[in-house]
């Protein structure tokens, strides 16, 4: 028969693996407390781990290979980006932050390198330091621009087209990753020839056709909320030369 604190252990187990923590102590199922969680977060694997899981889940590893049209997007800029998600978020979760969820999607600060810096610009109000090609320090954002996981570079051009944001990208990462829908494939007989002359009209022709609407009525909000970040996931107020639905929804 299962002890009463059988489901404990089991799930201490299941959390502890993950975040890798070192077979060799034989003593870490009869700790209790704070002592067992303090010596399970201490493992540096468990920074790590919980630094991965998060790429992985927003799907920005490999940034340094994403290719750009844009000329000022670069390997280096990209590893960069890449690098200060996992910062934010294992620091949200294991360092200074409290580790709850409303924290990674509000987060006023970031962690930036010269380069990110640079990339920011305004959008950065203060740092902790000054930051080089491979010292990164903790930054504040412009909380009118920025705030979250989300709203980091790195997610946005992982979620973009080479040369624009695109349609839906963005929605279904948040939707799938946020959310935990799941949406279905597009289906093989859909009309790819979507009437409008700028990128809101095209949503709202989407919206009105019966084989697309059941998708891109879930998919098309979320995606309008990112619109000013461009597909660098710089802070713009127009996208394709018209004004952002996504700031006239915010200041309304």
């Amino acid at each position: 028969m299962k002890g009463p604190n059988s489901h404990g252990e089991a799930k201490f187990r299941r959390i502890s693996n993950f975040l890798g923590h070192l077979r060799g102590e034989r003593d870490s199922l009869q700790m209790r407390g704070s002592l067992r969680g303090t010596r399970m977060l201490a493992n540096p694997r468990a920074v790590e781990n919980v630094r991965e899981m998060y790429a992985q889940w927003l799907q920005t590893r490999g940034l340094d290979m994403l290719v750009k049209d844009d000329p000022t997007f670069d390997s280096a800029l990209g590893a960069a980006m890449e690098h200060e998600l996992r910062l934010l978020a294992s620091d949200v979760v294991l360092g200074s932050g409290d580790g709850r969820l409303a924290t990674l999607l509000q987060a006023p600060y970031t962690f930036v390198n010269d380069g990110l810096l640079a990339f920011y610009g305004d959008d950065v109000t203060a740092t902790d330091g000054t930051p080089g090609p491979s010292t990164f320090v903790r930054a504040q954002l412009d909380p009118e621009h920025r705030g979250g996981l989300m709203t980091l570079p790195g997610v946005m051009p992982r979620h973009s087209r080479s040369n624009r944001v695109g349609l839906s990208i963005r929605g279904l990462i948040f939707r799938e990753a946020w959310l935990c829908n799941s949406i279905p494939p597009e289906p093989p007989d859909v009309d790819g020839d979507v009437e409008g002359d700028s990128r809101y009209e095209i949503i709202e022709s989407l919206l009105d056709q019966a084989s697309c609407a059941g998708c891109h009525q879930i998919l098309e909000p979320p995606q309008v909320a990112f619109d000013n970040y461009d597909e660098l996931g710089r802070w713009q107020e127009e996208i394709e030369e018209v004004p952002s639905r996504a700031t006239a929804n915010s200041s309304a």
